[in-house]
């Protein structure tokens, strides 16, 4: 069987930015943490925007824990790095990422992104910026 890994990652508090310093700064955090997640990926992953606030990773040819220390190198590599937008003060961006993994976690793209989505909703209030295996 194929294994590979899927890393479901939650832009934390972006409603808050967007209200707090316009939607400008908003598309400015969504491209920050695009480019901070890319660095921490392999060339033949795949990254791509899933929703409002939520980016999907696939780490293909990935055991789930190679998939959780690539989920934590990117987590830290967003925080460490703030974003100072165009215009105002630097931001500190939070991310919770989860990840999972074929065929452990589910047998299908949609089974996966169900349970990454339920373990994220979870922990989403009890967290800033985290990483869930």
């Amino acid at each position: 069987d194929a294994q590979f890994t899927l890393l479901f990652i939650d832009v934390v508090g972006l409603k808050q930015i967007n209200t707090a310093h316009g939607r400008h700064t908003g598309d400015e955090v969504l491209r920050h943490v695009a480019k901070h997640t890319t660095a921490g990926l392999r060339v033949a992953d795949i990254l791509f925007r899933y929703g409002g606030d939520e980016f999907i990773a696939l780490l293909n040819d990935t055991s789930a824990e190679t998939g959780s220390a690539a989920a934590q190198r990117i987590r830290v590599n967003i925080h460490s790095n703030p974003l100072t937008p165009t215009t105002g003060s630097p931001i500190s961006v939070g991310v919770l990422v989860t990840a999972v993994s074929a065929p452990a976690d589910g047998a299908s793209l949609v089974s996966l992104i169900d349970t990454a989505q339920l373990r994220a909703r979870g922990a989403r209030s009890e967290v800033d910026g985290s990483v869930i295996l």
